[in-house]
């Protein structure tokens, strides 16, 4: 982790909970190696020896959960094939929302908020960053791996007075998100079942014998109709992706605190299509074998969601963990 400072940043190694030490190289003499002790572990009568050849670390409180900065820093092996280098995105502290209303993430201690228990993900892969053990070979190093990508195209050729132009609803704040942003872990629920710690979020379904984990999170309406909705996550843990508005009801309107499923209207609702399975819910041209479809939302004269407040719920296989999940709504609007 590398703390982030204006004038001189240090980067501070750590194995155990317990006094430690390592060495760094001095940024103004190069040549010269720096002692760091790191005691956030110490106790009151055993203070370290701090001097101006050892630098000391040492926080008068623990940060609150969330609230750690500093980034992933790539520490490249001694393997000619492996040319990574830098560091990931900075934690600020505020990566997951302080609001429960907004997401579930934080009130969940999801590992994704916190640097100090971040597992893995986006904010940990950068270009040419080999995501393996230290020890382990690079494969194919001599083999360029070949991807082919498959697309088909419906068109219809523009006209003026008969279309309507539409934006991506991230482009102007009307994002779905309830991810830290976008990210974040699947923990699996049964191995810390069996450990009597079942992590918040987690459900098991006796019907199809599979952990479920849940987030949610709610948000306000902008003033963009939506004209459709692509619930984004990943295979093979998503499960689903509801929205829900909470329209007005008696010339009473609904804060976000009080938008939820049972309040709300369900408006879309996003679960993966799995080809050559001899589901056909939304096209036989989706049947192919490896094929996996999200099916978006569409609402042809648009849907108005000005100022109504939209609560999302997000549901995951948790049988198995998985790093780097995501959910967020991404829509196109009338702009």
């Amino acid at each position: 982790v590398e703390e982030e400072e204006e004038a001189n940043p240090i980067t501070i190694t750590t194995t155990s909970s317990i006094r430690r030490r390592t060495t760094q190289r001095n940024k103004k003499n190069p040549r010269e190696e720096v002692v760091v002790f790191f005691n956030e572990f110490h106790h009151r009568q055993q203070q370290p020896s701090c001097s101006l050849q050892a630098l000391c670390v040492c926080p008068n409180a623990t940060l609150p959960f969330g609230k750690a900065t500093g980034s992933l820093l790539y520490h490249p092996t001694n393997q000619s094939a492996d040319i990574g280098e830098g560091k990931g995105a900075y934690f600020n502290g505020a990566k997951c929302s302080a609001s429960s209303t907004a997401s579930s993430l934080l009130q969940q201690r999801n590992p994704t908020c916190d640097i100090r228990h971040y597992q893995g993900g986006q904010w940990a892969c950068h270009h040419m960053w080999p995501l393996l053990d230290a020890d382990q070979e690079i494969p194919w190093t001599d083999q360029p791996l070949v991807l082919r990508h498959k697309y088909r195209f419906w068109v219809q050729p523009y006209t003026e007075d008969y279309h309507t132009p539409v934006v991506l609803g991230e482009s102007v704040g009307s994002v779905l998100l309830i991810g830290s942003p976008w990210e974040y872990d699947v923990p699996k629920c049964a191995q810390q079942q069996q450990q009597q710690q079942v992590p918040p979020g987690c459900k098991y379904d006796v019907a199809t014998k599979t952990w479920i984990h849940t987030i949610t999170g709610t948000v306000m309406g902008k003033k963009h109709p939506f004209v459709s909705l692509n619930n984004h996550c990943h295979a093979p843990t998503c499960l689903s992706t509801a929205v829900y508005a909470c329209f007005p009801k008696n010339n009473a309107t609904y804060s976000l605190e009080d938008c939820n499923a049972s309040t709300g209207q369900l408006i879309c609702e996003s679960k993966p299509v799995y080809g050559h399975t001899g589901n056909t819910t939304i096209a036989t041209k989706f049947e192919e074998a490896g094929f996996i479809a999200i099916p978006a939302c569409i609402w042809a004269d648009g849907l108005d969601l000005d100022g109504i407040p939209l609560h999302i719920v997000k549901t995951s296989n948790a049988t198995e963990g998985h790093y780097g999940e995501m959910s967020g709504g991404q829509p196109w609007v009338i702009y």
